[in-house]
């Protein structure tokens, strides 16, 4: 991400998105009543015929949809400005964000501290893609992490529990060049900058054998779990080894986080989570890390009472983190009123 210019007078932003996760973090601080200015096409009837002609318009937003696994942000609102002869003002139309276009976003009021930081933070971040699959006797799966969270992309059935010990071989070979050529397919379709491989050892290391033949001159990360499949999955993520390969990425930050506050709630350290008593805890000065869900920033009522939180602890320099992508960790932290607090001192 590039921002390209910034008046916090103005209450304007003009961004360029480069990469999916881009588009992700942009969909993260559009909300309704926001302005956005962007280039789009609009269809142009006549009575002989009809196209799309390239404009640039400027609506009011209304909702903005992320499709996983997709490269388009689609904003949706009406049309304040747009050139006087298509005549659409005040009609409904649809931008289509992606990779390599740029829009501008006026805020009714004004920039909160916390969505300025989180772009502010997406222009400096390392750009994750990557590959993971975990295999064991009966399963196979792969998930593509990015920036923007994890996503399976493959499951598959195996049959390697060896029952016939004069078929054994032939079994084997074929289940592992079937994942194999699909992991490959994968590889060349998704280009990942990272690979790597999980599962028991003995399955492991049978597969990494196997796609030594079909996966030449890329480095595969191995890394031993109990389980293979789904569950290998969410197992390996947890992993030193590939945590060294991945760096930090969102969904990781996110699991770390809610796994260490779950162990402070259950060990009596001091935690705080619902509105009041986190509000209270930001006044006194005592908010080591904030967790806030994202979602409770939809409603316009929820969203200003947080975001006076974010900047009282950002005054007493604590940290903010926003849930957006690991699906488990969000669903803790809705379980626990969707705002949390790792606090320096008891407060309660």
């Amino acid at each position: 991400m590039k921002i390209i210019d910034i008046d916090e007078k103005e209450k304007m932003i003009k961004v360029r998105v480069d990469n999916e996760d881009d588009l992700w973090e942009v969909y993260n601080i559009l909300y309704k009543g926001d302005i956005v200015i962007g280039k789009t096409t609009r269809e142009v009837k006549t009575q002989t015929s009809s196209w799309r002609r390239p404009v640039t318009l400027t609506i009011l937003v209304e909702w903005v949809e992320m499709q996983p696994m997709t490269n388009r942000l689609r904003i949706h609102g009406t049309v304040i400005e747009s050139p006087e002869d298509l005549e659409i003002k005040g009609k409904h139309h649809t931008i289509n964000l992606e990779p390599g276009n740029t829009i501008t976003v006026i805020k009714k009021e004004s920039w909160n501290d916390l969505d300025l930081k989180r772009l502010k933070e997406a222009e400096k971040r390392t750009y994750i893609n990557a590959l993971i699959s975990s295999i064991d006797n009966e399963d196979f799966a792969v998930a593509r992490l990015t920036n923007s969270g994890l996503q399976i992309v493959y499951e598959e059935k195996l049959d390697l529990r060896l029952k016939n010990k004069d078929l054994s071989q032939e079994i084997e070979k074929r289940e592992l060049e079937k994942v194999a050529k699909s992991l490959k397919k994968l590889f060349e379709d998704l280009k990942p900058n990272v690979i790597a491989v999980s599962g028991p050892s003995i399955y492991l290391e049978k597969l990494l054998n196997v796609l030594k033949e079909n996966i030449k001159d890329t480095k595969i990360v191995a890394v031993e779990t109990s389980y293979g499949g789904s569950a290998g999955l969410r197992e390996a993520l947890k992993k030193d080894a590939l945590k060294e390969a991945l760096k930090a990425t969102e969904t990781l930050q996110e699991q770390e986080l809610m796994e260490n506050f779950m162990y402070m709630i259950g060990k009596d350290l001091p935690v705080a989570y619902g509105f009041e008593p986190v509000e209270e805890a930001a006044a006194r000065g005592a908010i080591d890390t904030l967790l806030i869900d994202r979602d409770i920033m939809n409603d316009p009522e929820t969203r200003s009472k947080v975001v006076k939180i974010v900047e009282m602890v950002l005054a007493t320099k604590g940290q903010v983190k926003v849930f957006t992508t690991n699906q488990d960790a969000r669903f803790w932290l809705k379980n626990i009123g969707s705002i949390a607090a790792i606090l320096r001192y008891k407060v309660f």
